[in-house]
């Protein structure tokens, strides 16, 4: 049972920053979630089979070890990505069918499957290493 019916804005922001692993999954009974802002974490990620968090709109994440996202985010709009050591954005369940802007900043070893994101309208990537763009161009 989830107290927070309701709760449609959430940001968790750690300190001092790089403490702590943040499993998205645990967050899954906020149903009407829409934004989330994580920061300071040292991972974030979200694997799973099913859909969780099915009404996620805006995902910030800043200042974290690693962001791993595998899994259905079917009404995610938005993924603004700054201060990341490693991103990774793969997997079989990872379907990001609503993604029209992504934007990446200050992120190294950046990895995507740019097939789970087919409204993808904009893209920002500034200061990043290692962006994977196998795949990319088939988007066109």
């Amino acid at each position: 049972m989830c107290l927070f019916t309701r709760l449609g804005v959430l940001h968790l922001l750690v300190y001092p920053p790089g403490e702590g692993h943040l499993d998205l999954a645990a967050l899954q009974p906020l149903l009407v979630l829409a934004h989330l802002h994580c920061a300071g974490w040292d991972g974030v990620e979200l694997r799973s089979s099913t859909t969780v968090l099915p009404q996620l709109s805006l995902l910030e994440v800043e200042d974290v070890d690693s962001l791993k996202i595998g899994a259905a985010l079917p009404m995610l709009q938005r993924l603004d990505i700054s201060d990341a050591e490693v991103v990774r954005l793969a997997g079989e369940h990872l379907q990001l069918p609503q993604l029209s802007q992504l934007s990446f900043k200050h992120a190294s070893a950046v990895k995507v499957g740019w097939r789970a994101m087919p409204q993808l309208a904009e893209l920002s990537v500034i200061r990043c290493e290692g962006v994977t763009i196998s795949g990319l161009a088939a988007l066109g």
